[in-house]
Formats: C-alpha cells, sequence, structure tokens
C-alpha cells in the first residue's frame, strides 16, 4: 500500500485526497452514514504523509481534500443566497464555492502540518489530533460548525463532548483514523492487528461510555420539572414583505403556539 501511495502523481493525489471532504459530508444529517465520519479524512491522510509529498502539494490536498466537506455539506448555500438575498443562481453558486473555500483552508493547513511535523509513533497521533483540533477551534467561521456533525444522528458518539467541548471529540476521532490508515499500510500483520485494535477500541469506547452518559441522564431527568418550548421561524425573505407584515408572520404563529 505504501509503495503505491508513492508512485501516485499530482493529479491522481489531488483526486484522492479531494475525495475525503465528499466522503465525511455523507456522514451529515440528515440520514448521515455514521461510517463516513470514521473514515472520511483516510485518503488525504494518506496523501498528505508520503515521503515524496512537497509541503505545497499537501497545502492543495487538504485544501481540495476540504473543499468536498463546504460543496456537500452544505449545498443549501446557494438556494439560500438565491431564495432570501435574491440574487442570480449563478452568484449563488459561487457564493457556495467562496464559503466552502474558505472551510478549506484550515484542512491546507493541516495537511501541511502532517507532512512537516512527526508522522511515527505516539507523537505522530499527538501531533495529527491536536493540530485538527487547534485549527478547527481558531479558523473563524459564519457559524459553529465540526465536520463531524454526523454524530448528532447517533448521539451517543459526542457525550464525550461533556468533558472534553466538540475539539475534543474531533481529536479523538482523528486519533482513531490515524491509528486505522496505519493498520492499512502497516507492513507486518502485527502492526496491522495492533493499529486495527486501538481503532476499534476507541470507536467502541466512545459509543459504549456516550451510552451509559445518556442512561444516566435519562434516569436523572424522570422526576425533573419540564418546560414546553414552541419556535416560530418563518424565513421570511429580505425585500418580500413591509415591516407590519413581517411581524404579523411572527404573531399569527405565535398566537397559535400560545394557544
Amino acid at each position: 500500500m505504501r509503495e503505491r501511495l508513492e508512485a501516485l502523481g499530482t493529479l491522481p493525489g489531488l483526486l484522492i485526497a479531494g475525495s475525503s471532504g465528499f466522503v465525511v459530508a455523507l456522514g451529515a444529517p440528515p440520514d448521515g452514514w455514521l461510517w463516513a465520519n470514521w473514515v472520511g479524512f483516510l485518503p488525504l491522510i494518506a496523501m498528505a504523509t508520503r515521503d515524496n509529498t512537497t509541503l505545497r502539494q499537501a497545502m492543495w490536498f487538504g485544501f481540495v481534500g476540504g473543499l468536498g466537506i463546504g460543496l456537500g455539506g452544505f449545498p443549501w448555500i446557494s438556494e439560500m443566497l438565491v431564495k432570501f438575498a435574491r440574487v442570480p443562481t449563478v452568484v449563488g453558486w459561487v457564493g457556495l464555492l467562496g464559503f466552502s473555500a474558505w472551510m478549506a483552508i484550515p484542512y491546507g493547513l493541516w495537511a501541511v502540518g502532517l507532512r512537516a511535523g512527526p508522522r511515527a509513533g505516539v507523537a505522530g497521533v499527538v501531533w495529527a489530533a491536536a493540530l485538527f483540533a487547534t485549527l478547527q477551534f481558531s479558523w473563524p467561521t459564519l457559524f459553529p460548525y465540526t465536520p463531524f456533525l454526523g454524530f448528532a444522528e447517533t448521539p451517543e458518539f459526542m457525550q464525550l463532548a461533556e468533558a472534553v467541548g466538540v475539539h475534543g471529540i474531533e481529536a479523538v476521532v482523528v486519533v482513531a483514523t490515524v491509528f486505522l490508515f496505519r493498520a492499512l499500510i502497516a507492513s507486518r500483520a502485527a502492526g496491522r492487528i495492533l493499529n486495527a485494535g486501538a481503532f476499534a477500541v476507541i470507536v467502541l469506547a466512545l459509543y459504549f461510555l456516550g451510552s451509559f452518559r445518556m442512561a444516566t441522564l435519562d434516569r436523572e431527568a424522570q422526576d425533573a420539572p419540564t418546560l414546553r418550548i414552541g419556535v416560530v421561524q418563518p424565513n421570511v425573505g429580505i425585500g418580500h414583505y413591509g415591516y407590519e407584515a413581517q411581524m404579523e408572520r411572527l404573531r399569527a404563529p405565535s398566537r397559535v403556539a400560545e394557544d
């Protein structure tokens, strides 16, 4: 596997790395594929950590690999711009591309870090996870987001965020993905088994610990007081209604919810 990766040219490398973002997007709600959250960054890691990958190539591998997260996970951005900002469809697609490109930059920086930093042993695992979480935490975005948003549909996997936060969960997933990658490229059976086992332990531990925490919270909530909440979101397009009409679109369904 390692020799085959090293033999790939720049264009095949871009295609392989570029698949990462779209695979990760497959894990996003609604009805996301859970496995995509765990294996999505494998192609990007594979191309960025090759011995013959230059830092410039790593930047492009990461950038192209991150583009799919915006393009595949946020296609509604273009529709939103057309419907609510009343711009031409072409402008909506340009807006989506710009949004996706901005989101892709930290993945390019991450790929450069993967290539330039430690790649073996414990240091390689810690470096990949710490750099990823740091970039996700520090990079400014339009709204809070994580590429592993698909865990919202299997909430057992995100309960650890109560202790380590969203970026802590991201770090755990990256650690698991690095172990899986090492299992795939290991030249000896012992290495494949050891790294695949580490991957499986992380996934199972995150799930079962989350299940235990959710069951605990459910027991605590059985006798807790409850409060019903109604949310009114009319989605009023810019310039479609005057002030009074907009307020009435809020007041009328609010009265229904109150009744």
